[in-house]
């Protein structure tokens, strides 16, 4: 497909689809980071939780 403008082609990349590919990438960058670790632990969090909440205390002490 053929965008006339950089505003259209800027918005490819705002969709759900390229997100997922960013968040993809991600996943495969920290993979290929802990192959050099050895045997490791990865701890996925949320941004979403305020430091005062419990869980993310426990995310705290886990790690």
């Amino acid at each position: 497909m053929l965008y006339n403008n950089v505003e259209d082609e800027a918005h490819l990349f705002k969709t759900d689809s390229w997100r997922l590919f960013r968040i993809i990438s991600e996943f495969v960058e920290g993979f290929e980071n802990m192959t050099t670790l050895g045997p490791s632990v990865s701890i996925f969090g949320s941004a979403r939780l305020q430091a005062s909440h419990p869980y993310y205390k426990l995310g705290i002490d886990v790690a």
